[in-house]
């Protein structure tokens, strides 16, 4: 299958040139498709990957890192907010006004909102950023609400335990950042997925690393 974002040539379902199983994808006319042979059959050729990035000012979903375009970002009303508005990342070094300590959603401090912006993240609050929650929890509650959920999650201590600590969620999971370490884990329903990421993303606490079919090489920790 091929890798690059560039449109394939239209072709049709009967000549095995498209796969009714790839979807959603971007055809060649900007339109989005439930899968290739939708969009040859529409006369267009399609992207791999994913839908079309949607235009400034449109709904985004803050789960999904291909939802806005290219030098955007979904903006956020409040942290935690998993839909936002596309809205073009500001250049850095055009940035310029008085300096005001903003906290970022990725917990990352800037120098004004613009900078915030700029790096791809929607702000918190004014200052900076507080020390993340810790300590124990039984929910996401104790651990910041929401608000700090692609930060900090509640972790128990084993699949079947009410109680846990709050822990940094993996960088794999922080979707401002590129993931970096992939591994297949285990989750508390008995599934493997294949990074931690995709297991918060479903709701599943990690029983462990490496797949269900494996002992476990440690604890629910992501």
């Amino acid at each position: 299958m091929p890798g690059s974002s560039t449109c394939q040539n239209v072709g049709t379902e009967a000549t095995g040139s498209c796969d009714p199983e790839i979807g959603p994808v971007c055809g060649c006319d900007g339109v989005t498709y439930a899968n290739q042979c939708d969009a040859y059959e529409n006369g267009t050729g399609a992207r791999y990957g994913a839908a079309c990035p949607l235009p400034i000012g449109s709904y985004c979903s803050t789960t999904t890192l291909t939802s806005c375009g290219v030098g955007e970002y979904c903006e956020v009303a409040v942290c935690g907010d998993t839909t936002g508005f596309c809205e073009a990342m500001p250049d850095l070094a055009k940035c310029t006004g008085p300096a005001e300590i903003v906290c970022g959603c990725d917990n990352g401090v800037y120098d004004s909102h613009c900078a915030a912006a700029a790096n791809g993240t929607s702000v918190r609050d004014l200052g900076s950023c507080p020390p993340l929650p810790s300590g124990p929890c039984s929910s996401q509650a104790d651990c910041g609400g929401e608000t700090y959920a692609n930060l900090v999650t509640c972790v128990p201590a084993t699949c079947s335990s009410p109680e846990g600590t709050c822990q940094p969620v993996g960088q794999g999971c922080n979707i401002l950042l590129v993931i970096t370490d992939v591994y297949d884990v285990c989750g508390c329903d008995g599934q493997t997925y294949s990074d931690p990421c995709a297991s918060r993303n479903a709701g599943v606490v990690v029983a462990h690393k490496g797949d269900c079919t494996a002992s476990p090489d440690g604890g629910a920790s992501l």
